[in-house]
């Protein structure tokens, strides 16, 4: 994301749970275990991504709330931060169900893809994810209209 996109605040909570397409209770509940700012009024992209890359785990992979509790989600957010778009398309999130622990990889040759403890998802399609809950969420006038620009354009 560009520097610009990084410093936009302005979504609250509800829209949050909008564009996440999760109740409120899930994203208190989230906020309150999960992620490392859970004091935030304010969400802005990264923070959004963060909790569609949590959602994608627990969606598509069917990893239990309970499994992601110790997981150092600021450390996640932290590489993430540091990779461009064509890093983190290309890019495999696996998660170590024993450590507890994620890792951002180019490919799979660190890890065995048939060992149980290993959970791997496509960092490319979170952001696919995240793309679309963005295009799909309608705002009433705030800021969400550059942001498709944004993504129309390909920054994102």
């Amino acid at each position: 994301m560009s520097k610009i996109e990084k410093n936009i605040q302005g979504f609250k909570p509800g829209k949050v749970c909008q564009i996440l397409g999760v109740t409120k209770q899930t994203f208190r509940y989230w906020r309150e275990n999960l992620y490392p700012e859970n004091d935030k009024k304010e969400f802005n992209l990264d923070d959004i991504f963060m909790y569609q890359f949590i959602k994608s785990f627990i969606q598509v992979r069917r990893l239990m709330v309970k499994e992601l509790l110790d997981v150092e989600w600021q450390c996640i957010l932290d590489e993430l931060s540091r990779m461009d778009k064509q890093e983190k398309q290309s890019s495999i999130a696996v998660f170590d169900t024993i450590e507890k622990k994620f890792y951002i990889k180019k490919s799979f040759s660190d890890f065995d893809p048939s060992e149980e403890k290993y959970v791997f998802l496509s960092l490319g399609n979170i952001m696919k994810r995240f793309n679309a809950s963005i295009y799909n969420f309608v705002d009433d006038g705030s800021n969400v209209i550059s942001f498709e620009k944004q993504l129309i354009a390909g920054s994102l």
